[in-house]
């Protein structure tokens, strides 16, 4: 877990918003056992909703997609970052996850 002050750092970078979750999370999302850090994400999207939630695992996109929420993969970030000119070509990055 991140202390207050790490949190206000990487906050403060621009590079990712780290946050505590305040709300607690149906008793069917703990059923699944996606795990801690997929969890704390979903609940994080619940609070904000106008955000995207960035899951790969297929199981915790379907189920934060049926409470109406945005959730994206990281292929699909790779392929906007491509469309952008951030990244040449997705192909590389791909191959990584392999």
């Amino acid at each position: 877990m991140f202390t207050e002050k790490e949190i206000a750092y990487i906050n403060s970078q621009h590079l990712a918003r780290l946050a505590r979750v305040s709300k607690s999370m149906s008793s069917e999302w703990l059923a699944l056992d996606l795990g801690e850090g997929k969890l704390g994400a979903m609940a994080l999207a619940l609070e904000d909703p106008d955000h995207t939630v960035l899951l790969d695992d297929v199981l915790a996109g379907r189920t934060t997609q049926v409470t109406g929420l945005q959730v994206s993969g990281t292929l699909r970030v790779l392929l906007e970052a491509e469309s952008q000119g951030l990244i040449v070509r997705i192909e590389p990055s791909c191959n990584e996850f392999r």
